[in-house]
């Protein structure tokens, strides 16, 4: 069952309500108390990186490029990144949403002139990663109100457990992201306002799995795990399935031959992530004609025939496959197993956090689950919600054989040192489902969200030292001056 230990009942503080100028924005008072300069000073600086490199405040200071004593590289970096994600956002347009990449700029273009909210909040990356796509245009500008209400909720309620201006609040929630790489979401779920700054510098974060990725994984490595399909026929052995994609020249013929003696297939978008647009099939219960062309008429999807757990797993959970994520990384010494999680559904096809599913921490070396669950929407439960089966303790089966697997797909290419793989436990066996080629860090640190208990020490050994070293002084500066929430500026 879920238990609240989150948001204590504290005593309500009285709050500063001198109006702060409403010239200040959270992201130049954010760089300007880490690098220590003025307000002016440090705008000067963020709108001459926006004038020249095309990077907003918020993307400079997610990107942690002022933490580098020459950010050249890094800022080219960042402008790729930048560029990449465009990319991508017209791939999706095209596959996932059969419209060319100028209709979907259009569509957005005409919401934000049709509602008010939608101007001021609305952009490419948001509407894309909260699929408000699949929303009608009331709904969509419904999302934005409602986001807000609650963004002002979470501003009311900390400011009254802080007695820190509202405007400080908010202060505090952007600073937590650019300094330390804690979005909105973990900065409520872990109390950060209650952290010291160097507290929170121990936190696993997403950022900094990025940079392992550049550092451990060539670009000739990237594409096979991007892709599904490309990862499917090169990991082939290591995941012990067939699969189809319903490609434009996939005949009759070569689908009949895919669910040849295969009862169920579980079908997700080639170019999607999160669990976005799976889908699940009973053969038994389909028309093969019917159900083929159902999947032509579709985006490109991947169709695999279904992974069946373990019968332990499955008294967890048995609405969807539940798995396991092993931070794998090689080096000259080795494969080293940096940590493991094991996600649970809860009612849902599939395990997904963002589909409402939980996940635990796995203790390596006996495979036995040592934490309660947490989801995404911050409750923590002690027992699965569904079965009612408790989670600290719980022995996971097969467990030499998960780490065996893991150890020679990570030895499996020279130019793939560092993965999230995603495994399943089978009744006999475990077998890969996915590889992710920059698993974010910050999935470890969920588990140990209730505790305030940080991470980041699992992979300090491999994160950028650069940002590490700069992150932490900047924080032991900001603590020993002690004005949190009382911030004055020049």
């Amino acid at each position: 069952m879920a238990f609240s230990g989150l948001f204590k009942k504290e005593e309500k503080k009285e709050v500063n309500t001198v109006e702060e100028p409403k010239r200040f924005n959270s992201y130049i008072r954010s760089y300007a108390l880490i690098k220590n300069i003025s307000y002016d000073e440090a705008k000067e600086y963020l709108d001459k990186i926006k004038e020249e490199y095309g990077l907003t405040y918020g993307k400079y200071l997610n990107n942690k490029l002022w933490a580098y004593k020459d950010p050249t590289e890094a800022l080219e970096m960042a402008v790729y990144r930048k560029e990449s994600k465009e990319e991508n956002y017209e791939k999706f347009a095209g596959t996932s949403l059969n419209m060319a990449m100028s209709d979907l700029e259009e569509k957005i273009a005409g919401l934000k002139a049709k509602y008010e909210i939608c101007q001021k909040k609305l952009n490419m990356e948001n509407y894309v990663d909260n699929k408000l796509y699949e929303l009608d245009d009331e709904a969509v500008e419904q999302f934005f109100i409602d986001r807000e209400r609650k963004e002002e909720e979470e501003l009311e309620m900390v400011s009254n457990l802080t007695g820190w201006h509202k405007g400080q609040v908010k202060l505090d929630i952007t600073l937590a992201q650019a300094l330390h790489g804690l979005g909105r979401k973990n900065y409520m779920a872990c109390r950060c306002w209650e952290l010291s700054h160097e507290e929170m510098a121990g936190f696993a974060r997403d950022f900094d799995s990025k940079y392992v990725t550049h550092h451990y994984n060539e670009k000739s490595g990237l594409p096979i795990l991007r892709y599904k399909e490309k990862f499917a026929t090169e990991y082939g052995p290591f995941l012990g399935r067939k699969f189809w994609i319903n490609e434009e020249d996939a005949d009759y013929d070569s689908f009949l031959e895919f669910i040849d003696g295969v009862k169920e297939i579980f079908c997700k978008p080639v170019n999607m992530s999160g669990g976005y647009g799976a889908m699940k099939f009973d053969l038994q219960a389909e028309d093969s004609r019917k159900l083929y062309d159902q999947l032509m008429a579709m985006p490109r999807y991947i169709c695999e025939e279904c992974v069946y757990q373990h019968e332990d797993i499955a008294k967890v959970n048995s609405s969807c496959l539940n798995t396991l994520r092993v931070v794998a990384l090689q080096d000259e010494k080795g494969v080293h197993i940096l940590d493991i999680l094991m996600r649970f559904g809860n009612g849902g096809l599939v395990d997904n956090l963002s589909a409402d599913g939980m996940v635990v921490h796995v203790d390596k070396g006996t495979g036995t689950i040592d934490t309660n669950a947490f989801d995404y929407a911050g409750n923590a439960y002690e027992k699965h919600p569904i079965s009612g089966v408790k989670f600290k303790g719980y022995k996971l089966p097969n467990w030499d054989k998960v780490l065996s697997l893991v150890e020679a797909a990570t030895k499996h290419r020279d130019d793939i040192n560092f993965v999230g793989w995603d495994v399943a436990i089978t009744q006999d066996n475990a077998l890969i489902i996915e590889g992710n080629n920059s698993p974010g860090f910050g999935l470890n640190q969920k588990p140990y969200v209730p505790s305030q208990e940080g991470r980041r020490f699992l992979f300090k050994d491999y994160i950028d030292p650069e940002i590490y070293k700069c992150e932490l002084k900047v924080s032991k500066r900001l603590d020993k001056e002690g004005k949190r929430g009382h911030y004055v500026f020049k």
